[in-house]
């Protein structure tokens, strides 16, 4: 985990080791933010550098809750952009338009940069 140094995870298979990493990532934010330690924004995956003599057998995102504080915000989007992002939390799968949305609106609330 590029933004998480020292944390680790694995799994038989990419859906195992995508479950435990959640499930790891979670516990692992909820002692930094009981610590007081700042949470990383998201390093977006074209941006992570690899080492040469790393062998990287698969990539992938999860999606994890990270407590703390909430922001409330006022927010006018076009009718179909509200459509994908509810398909997209209905289903608890981003992919496709989904994701760009969501990075667009990161940016512009200031959660990923």
């Amino acid at each position: 985990m590029p933004d998480f140094p020292g944390f680790a995870s694995a799994g038989d298979t990419q859906a195992e080791a995508c479950k435990n990493t959640a499930k790891g990532l979670t516990g692992h934010i909820a002692l930094m933010v009981e610590e007081g330690e700042d949470i990383p924004l998201p390093t977006l995956l074209d941006q992570i550098e690899i080492e040469p003599d790393t062998l990287v057998a698969a990539t992938f995102l999860v999606d994890v809750a990270i407590p703390g504080k909430s922001r409330r915000f006022n927010l006018t989007l076009p009718e179909y952009l509200v459509v994908i992002l509810r398909e997209a939390v209905d289903d608890q799968h981003l992919g496709g338009p989904a994701v760009e949305i969501v990075e667009d609106l990161g940016q512009v609330v200031g959660l990923v940069q």
